[in-house]
């Protein structure tokens, strides 16, 4: 049996074609999901209205949190540390949202980042 070997240019003519193809296919039901129509055949899920409401409290909420992470954590390590620890409960809570997870799986992933967190902050990274 041959092996072949892809060179990095003809597996990059590939990926624009099929990713083009997909496009091409799908591009209906992508616009659909991207404008966030009310009724739109085609789009399951929770009301648009409720999670465009729902994405903006929580980007607000990002930005908020990561304006008093600024304002409070006076050097720039610390807040190089905690930027993302500031940022990703949000985005893990739109996302623990959009699933409908149970609350015992919220509960393990708030544990298991309170652990990163308490790592990050008392490991000595000198």
């Amino acid at each position: 049996m041959m092996r072949r070997f892809w060179s990095p240019s003809s597996v990059w003519a590939t990926s624009i074609r099929y990713s083009r193809e997909f496009a091409r296919e799908h591009s209906e039901r992508l616009w659909k999901q991207l404008v966030l129509r009310p009724g739109a055949p085609g789009i399951s899920g929770p009301g648009h209205g409720v999670e465009l409401a729902v994405v903006l409290s929580l980007a607000i909420g990002a930005g908020l949190t990561l304006k008093a992470g600024i304002s409070w954590l006076g050097d720039d390590m610390s807040l190089l540390k905690n930027a993302s620890l500031l940022v990703i409960p949000l985005v893990a809570a739109y996302f623990a949202w959009k699933r409908e997870v149970s609350w015992s799986l919220v509960a393990a992933l708030g544990a298991a980042f309170a652990a990163v967190a308490v790592v990050l902050n008392l490991y000595p990274f000198a």
